[in-house]
C-alpha cells in the first residue's frame, strides 16, 4: 500500500526529558535514537512502499532519519500538533496518511500491518495509549482530512468524538506494540524488564 507515515521526533539531545531523573542526557539521546531507528526500520520492513516522513527540529534526528532512508520535514516548533500539521501538509491527500509516535519500543511488523489493514474496512484506525486518552498511532483513509489533536492530552477521546459526529467507520487497535510508548520512568522499568 502506498501512503505516508508521519513520525514526529524531537532533536535527540532534547528528547525523553521526562526520563531526566532516571537517565543522564547522553543516555537519553542514545535511547531516543534507538527508538526512532526501531520505529522507522519496523515500518520499512512492514510496508516498504510507505513514504516515511520524520518531522523534527533537530539536526541530529534529521541526519539519523535520512541515514535510515526517511524524508525529513523541519518542525516549525511550538507543539506536537504543529509538528504533525507540518507532516500532514507534505502528504498527498489522495493517499492514506498515518501518524505514529517515535517512541514505541515494542512495535512489530505485525502491528504496522494491522494498522494498514484496518483501512480496508474503516475510515480511521486509532491506537490509543494504555490510558485510552492519548493516541500513539493513527491511520486515515485516502482523502480523509482529519483534525490535528496530537499533544492535547486527550487526542484519542477527541478523535473518537470527531469521528462519531461525522458517522465515520472507526476501529480501535489495542496492541501493545502500538500503544506502549516510552514516556516516563515506569515505562523505562517495563522496557528493562521485558528485555531481560
Amino acid at each position: 500500500m502506498s501512503g505516508t507515515i508521519i513520525v514526529p521526533a524531537k532533536g535527540l539531545s532534547r528528547a525523553k526529558s521526562r526520563l531526566g531523573d532516571a537517565l543522564p542526557g547522553g543516555a537519553r539521546a542514545t535511547l531516543a535514537g534507538r527508538l526512532l531507528s526501531h520505529v522507522l526500520s519496523t515500518v520499512r520492513a512492514a510496508a516498504p512502499t510507505l513514504t516515511r516522513l520524520v518531522v523534527t527540529d533537530g539536526d541530529d534526528t534529521a541526519a539519523l532519519a535520512r541515514a535510515l532512508g526517511a524524508e525529513v520535514v523541519r518542525d516549525p516548533g511550538g507543539s506536537l500538533a504543529r509538528a504533525v500539521e507540518a507532516g500532514v501538509a507534505r502528504a498527498p491527500v489522495e493517499l492514506p496518511v498515518l501518524v505514529m509516535m517515535a517512541d514505541l519500543p515494542e512495535l512489530t511488523v505485525e502491528d504496522v500491518r494491522a494498522l494498514l489493514a484496518a483501512l480496508d474496512g474503516f475510515d480511521l484506525a486509532l491506537a490509543p495509549d494504555p490510558e485510552r486518552l492519548g493516541t500513539s498511532a493513527l491511520a486515515a483513509r485516502a482523502g480523509l482530512v482529519f483534525p490535528i489533536e496530537f499533544g492535547s492530552g486527550e487526542s484519542f477521546v477527541r478523535y473518537a468524538a470527531w469521528a462519531r459526529a461525522r458517522a465515520l467507520c472507526v476501529t480501535v487497535l489495542e496492541r501493545a506494540g502500538l500503544s506502549r510508548d516510552l514516556d516516563g520512568p515506569d515505562a523505562l522499568v517495563r522496557l528493562a524488564a521485558s528485555t531481560r
